[in-house]
């Protein structure tokens, strides 16, 4: 009986550093003065972690917070093709600026798109992790001039075409 009460606790203690659901989240606003999306995704520190170690673009942790150009190469990396935005026939590239990892476990990596006048629709794929975790769901908020869009994605429809009204 008293190993049946070990084993309980080890198996509860290994168990509890796995989770079962995976997100992320992103946020897109609209700056009618640059003509660009600026944006900030918010992924698990751990995943994203174990995401750029698998691709062999980092070796530890992610620092707490950076602007380094040679970390934000590696983050554009890491991300890929992941998040991706298209409008007009436009594919619009990422600049990735800065990140901040909380204590809460997330990383908030802030980024901004190439100019896009007036648009009035955007194709986003975010597909981020769903190749590594089959049950990865993700979020996109986008506010354009005072009306706010959201979509979720799954596996099984990575890419959504919003219309801006």
């Amino acid at each position: 009986m008293k190993h049946l009460v070990v084993f309980f606790f080890l198996f509860n203690a290994l168990t509890s550093f796995s989770h079962d659901y995976y997100f992320a989240f992103a946020e897109l606003k609209y700056n009618d003065f640059s003509q660009q999306f600026e944006g900030t995704l918010i992924v698990s520190s751990h995943d994203f972690e174990n995401l750029m170690q698998s691709k062999e673009l980092i070796s530890k942790e992610l620092p707490s917070f950076s602007y380094d150009s040679i970390l934000l190469l590696a983050i554009q990396k890491s991300v890929g093709t992941g998040l991706s935005f298209k409008s007009k026939n436009q594919i619009l590239e990422i600049h990735y600026e800065g990140l901040e990892k909380l204590q809460n476990g997330l990383t908030y990596i802030h980024f901004s798109t190439s100019k896009l006048e007036n648009p009035t629709s955007i194709n986003v794929s975010f597909n981020l992790l769903m190749p590594v975790f089959q049950n990865q769901q993700n979020k996109i908020t986008i506010y354009f001039k005072n009306k706010t869009y959201t979509e979720v994605f799954l596996n099984t429809q990575p890419t959504k075409e919003i219309q801006l009204l």
